[in-house]
């Protein structure tokens, strides 16, 4: 029977990866078909190997007297290439997987430093995810439409929105938990108004009666025909019976798309508040739930809402192009306000 050079030179390499040693059987034959006769060049094409790894292999016989590989300095890696891929591999399909699944995945006992110098040997390294509300493919489709209508018609919006009022009603906590309503408007703004819980309700929150009661202390005062209200998508803004409230009192608002802070500008109005709030009165988050501590703390809320600088409120109003522009150009998604 003859022998196939070809076939048993293939069979010695199978299963080799791309930069993996060559076996020691498969260094054996190189330097057997080298001292029979064959070139060096012709071993390689047989091997499909370079022809310096066959000049190699013949000098390492020679000077080493052994086909295996000399021992190398340091500890040998723990994770082979196949378990690296598989671990970069997972990190690209789920990218919010935590370590401790990575090092249950490769089966071995391997450290938190060994799967994070994998990962970034791919570039691939940690960053804390940013908070964002979850947009679905419904919403995102009403924040386009809505950025471009009122883009075509942008003079007519921002005249409307010099005299529009923006809805303001988060918590303010400390150990004293307050809900407040406030509205601006390009150059000026609204009394704070404290919203007084529900008595009514099951468990004393704020319901829609607390929110109309809120807008017939701050909104009615100010509010005329020519003015345009806008409120987010809270329950009870937008439950039947606070429409009904608004329509009996002939105020028109502008129907905002859910889920869009980035649109409103009185988010950093509000921001401002917290701050001010922290700067004039440090120690208000000492404060307890009593009588005294809550008046206390309601005269700082209204210090700190009148300390916000009008130019500020202003200038967030005027920017309202840049932020529609923006969302038109996300097609609907996350904007960077």
């Amino acid at each position: 029977m003859k022998l196939n050079l070809a076939d048993f030179a293939a069979e010695l390499t199978a299963g080799r990866g791309r930069l993996q040693e060559l076996s020691p059987g498969a260094r054996a034959a190189i330097c057997t078909l080298v001292a029979a006769g064959q070139s060096e060049r012709a071993v390689s094409r047989l091997f499909r190997v370079s022809r310096d790894t066959v000049a190699r292999c013949v000098e390492h016989w020679k000077t080493h007297r052994t086909f295996d590989s000399r021992p190398r300095k340091g500890r040998p890696p723990v994770l082979t290439r196949r378990e690296k891929r598989y671990i970069v591999l997972l990190v690209k399909k789920n990218r919010t997987i935590a370590k401790k699944a990575l090092v249950n995945a490769t089966g071995k006992v391997v450290s938190y430093s060994t799967i994070r110098r994998c990962l970034r040997s791919h570039h691939i390294r940690k960053w804390r995810a940013m908070k964002r509300i979850p947009l679905t493919k419904e919403v995102a489709k009403d924040r386009y439409n809505f950025a471009c209508d009122w883009l075509e018609n942008i003079d007519e919006f921002l005249q409307k929105f010099d005299k529009r009022f923006v809805n303001l009603q988060n918590h303010v906590k400390a150990n004293i938990s307050i809900m407040l309503w406030g509205m601006v408007w390009k150059g000026g703004r609204s009394d704070l108004i404290v919203m007084e819980r529900d008595e009514d309700a099951p468990r004393r929150g704020y319901t829609a009666r607390s929110y109309q009661k809120a807008l017939q202390e701050g909104l009615l005062p100010h509010y005329n025909d020519t003015r345009h209200f806008q409120q987010d998508n809270a329950k009870i803004h937008v439950c039947k019976a606070t429409e009904e409230w608004l329509q009996t009192r002939g105020i028109s608002w502008i129907e905002w798309p859910a889920h869009s802070p980035d649109l409103n500008p009185i988010e950093h109005v509000w921001a401002a508040l917290k701050k001010n709030l922290r700067t004039l009165f440090p120690e208000l988050w000492c404060l307890k739930q009593n009588c005294v501590d809550i008046a206390k703390f309601k005269e700082c809320l209204h210090t700190a809402w009148e300390a916000i600088p009008q130019s500020f409120i202003d200038k967030l109003i005027e920017g309202m192009p840049r932020r529609l522009a923006a969302v038109k150009k996300a097609r609907g998604w996350y904007t960077k306000y």
